[in-house]
């Protein structure tokens, strides 16, 4: 039987840590990382270890710490459900420089919390920022560590090896933070089963916001345009879950979106409303998901239901087409480029669909 080596100083879990944060303090005690701790107890160090551990994992960290198996299982995330899910990647994750810097100034190791994954999790509501993905100082993402200064752990840039707390909000952290906030403080309203939306709303926009186009195949989010983010879009791993597969800045463009879709907190006074073809788009989202529905269920006799419809006469496409090319968007579609010709084939051919549905 193998015996468990004992650590002589060992951090103990603060209540509402990720389990992998707590390691990388336990490890940052003796300057390695956690992976060299896992080989040293004779344990696979790509595992997750955050949502749903390994009970050898657990038990042998838990061992070496000298703490009760229970109280590191009790971190799990899988232990705490997540309406739209937690972020697995630890790349996807961010952090509240404000938070940390309390830590801090109270004579505490940083930590990271675990609220910080859920999909939904892209600012503090305590300091009324977004969360933190890079440092300001090199600009590298996400790639944070932790070091020991002062006699406490510190989280640190593994580039430049700045502080990453120290610094002070950017412009781009204070911007919308307040609707992203609020869109939060929606969601888990609705999670609760209070407020004015609904849960099946907010999925139903996101599945939406990260569906591909008709015409396009591209994300529908691509089209409205609330952020103008950098580099391509592409459909989440996970259709029913998107956020848990997205990065800091698309997971905080889609709640902006879906705020201006839903008018949470009245986006819509900041962002305007959606166009008339997006309206529709969804409202078509909407209907597709009923027909699906519909054409998987069962009759009591064991068939499947069928939905037949009508063929649209010749005529109705023709007047459908003249009123298309009379339109002044069509003529103007020659003049545009990239993706604002796309947006604008996009929207016409929407409204060729409005017209056959009329």
């Amino acid at each position: 039987m193998r015996t468990t080596p004992l650590l002589p100083l060992a951090p103990r879990p603060y209540g509402d840590e990720l389990i992998s944060s707590w390691q990388a303090r336990v490890a940052a005690r003796y300057s390695r990382q956690s992976a060299d701790i896992e080989a040293w107890l004779g344990l696979d160090s790509s595992t997750d270890n955050d949502f749903d551990p390994d009970p050898t994992s657990v038990w042998r960290w838990s061992r070496a710490c000298r703490i009760r198996p229970a109280v590191v299982e009790a971190l799990a995330l899988s232990r705490n459900a997540a309406s739209l899910g937690y972020v697995r990647q630890s790349r996807w994750r961010g952090i509240c420089p404000a938070c940390l810097e309390g830590d801090r100034r109270n004579g505490r190791d940083q930590y990271l919390r675990r609220h910080w994954s859920r999909a939904e999790t892209v600012a503090c509501s305590i300091h009324r920022v977004r969360l933190r993905f890079s440092c300001l100082k090199c600009l590298r993402r996400c790639d944070f560590r932790y070091e020991y200064r002062d006699g406490l752990a510190e989280l640190i840039c593994s580039g430049c090896m700045r502080a990453v707390s120290r610094a002070p909000p950017s412009h781009f952290e204070l911007r919308y933070a307040g609707l992203l906030i609020a869109t939060m403080e929606a969601i888990d309203d609705a999670e609760k089963g209070r407020g004015e939306t609904k849960l099946a709303d907010i999925r139903k926009a996101i599945r939406f916001l990260w569906s591909g186009s008709v015409n396009h195949g591209r994300p529908e989010i691509t089209f409205f345009g609330v952020q103008d983010i950098k580099g391509p879009a592409s459909i989440p791993v996970n259709v029913d879950a998107p956020l848990t597969c997205l990065s800091m800045t698309w997971r905080s463009s889609t709640l902006l979106t879906m705020a201006q879709m839903l008018d949470i907190s009245s986006a819509q006074s900041e962002f305007g409303p959606p166009s008339d073809c997006l309206t529709f788009a969804f409202q078509q989202f909407e209907k597709n998901i009923t027909s699906s529905q519909s054409l998987t269920t069962r009759s009591s006799t064991g068939k499947k239901s069928r939905i037949d419809l009508p063929p649209r006469s010749n005529s109705k496409y023709f007047r459908a087409v003249a009123a298309i090319t009379k339109d002044p968007r069509w003529h103007a579609i020659s003049t545009l480029r990239g993706r604002q010709r796309s947006i604008a084939l996009s929207r016409l051919a929407r409204s060729l669909l409005d017209l056959l549905e009329g």
